[in-house]
């Protein structure tokens, strides 16, 4: 057994068990590794990873698959090559136990045999920091003097060019290229999947050049820097919000940022949430949601649950938080280039 603790900052901790070691696989595979400490006591989550007899007794039973009772859900299921099955003690409120057992199909399950595990874990991290008053937002930051500058957008809009730029070429520091939290006084870092971030920055011009080639020195690069501390890349304390902008990219050829409004920027912040949901697994042949899969279904059993009212209430407490925050959308070209990141720049710090 192999057992890893988490620390995210003193907010939320949790602990995950493997029921084997996957050596080089977890080096890349370690998608919350900044956040590793040596233990932790009373964790708010414990992913277990391995085999495991379900406790679905007296459930209600949707769709004939998912299985249903007060503050808890299990189910089998599947998609394309992957298959996995798993139970969630605690899916609504106090402490989580999730136990999972699965695996993605073809080459995926040589590099990344629990993307799956590891994805349903950092939504249910989400859950788990709005919860708290801390939302988990899939967006972009850096800060300077302690001023936050987000970025939110789909992926590939280029927030992590952006991010990588800002640090390099003018002396931010970071705060997350994925993922960053915020509440009702600050940005929080959120450096998910850092080690690929700070390749990148050191490395790359752009998000947009991972040749091959560029994916075996990676790999090199991950054996030479085991300790996640010793970076160059400076990560941010909690730093005031200070802008926020959404980065849409089109076929235009010119750069337009415009102002949007309070109402339509924490709807967007929470669909942008949902959305990538639903596309972080598609590389893996997952098309859906697991998750909100199992939101939906268990909200059918409980509409008045607090997994039902969970989004609803989240927008609200967004729209306090980003409240007289500058908000703005900008619109890039499809291509980035030092000429563009001059441009946003301007754009974002005028």
């Amino acid at each position: 057994m192999v057992t890893i603790s988490y620390n995210i900052h003193d907010i939320l901790k949790f602990k995950v068990i493997k029921d084997r070691d996957y050596g080089l696989r977890d080096m890349i595979n370690l998608k919350f590794s900044f956040f590793e400490v040596d233990e932790v006591t009373d964790p708010d989550i414990i992913l277990n990873i391995g085999k495991f007899v379900p406790s679905n007794n007296n459930c209600y039973i949707v769709g004939n698959k998912y299985y249903i009772k007060d503050n808890y859900i299990y189910c089998k299921d599947s998609e394309g090559r992957s298959k996995w099955e798993v139970e969630i003690i605690g899916f609504e409120e106090g402490n989580t136990i999730i136990n999972f057992n699965g695996k993605v199909g073809g080459f995926q399950s040589i590099i990344n045999p629990d993307i799956v595990a590891q994805l349903l874990l950092l939504t249910v991290i989400e859950y788990k920091l709005g919860m708290k008053g801390h939302f988990l937002l899939h967006a972009g930051g850096v800060s300077k003097n302690r001023r936050a500058y987000v970025f939110a957008g789909r992926g590939a809009s280029f927030k992590s060019s952006l991010c990588m730029d800002f640090i390099r070429k003018a002396g931010f520091e970071f705060l997350g290229d994925d993922r960053i939290i915020i509440n009702k006084n600050f940005v929080l870092s959120f450096p998910f999947n850092f080690r690929v971030f700070e390749f990148m920055c050191e490395q790359l011009p752009n998000e947009n050049t991972w040749t091959i080639l560029n994916k075996i020195r990676f790999a090199g690069y991950l054996m030479n820097r085991k300790d996640i501390r010793n970076t160059q890349i400076k990560v941010s304390e909690p730093s005031k919000l200070k802008g926020l902008f959404f980065i849409v990219r089109t076929n235009e050829g010119k750069i337009v940022r415009k102002e949007i409004s309070l109402n339509e920027a924490a709807s967007r912040l929470i669909i942008n949430n949902m959305l990538e949901d639903c596309v972080s697994l598609t590389y893996y042949g997952i098309n859906s949601a697991p998750y909100l899969k199992y939101s939906f279904a268990y909200s059918y059993i409980f509409p008045d649950s607090k997994i039902a009212r969970y989004r609803k209430k989240s927008k609200k407490i967004i729209e306090k938080i980003i409240k007289g925050v500058p908000i703005y959308e900008i619109k890039i070209p499809n291509v980035y280039n030092p000429k563009v990141f001059n441009q946003i720049y301007e754009l974002v710090m005028s």
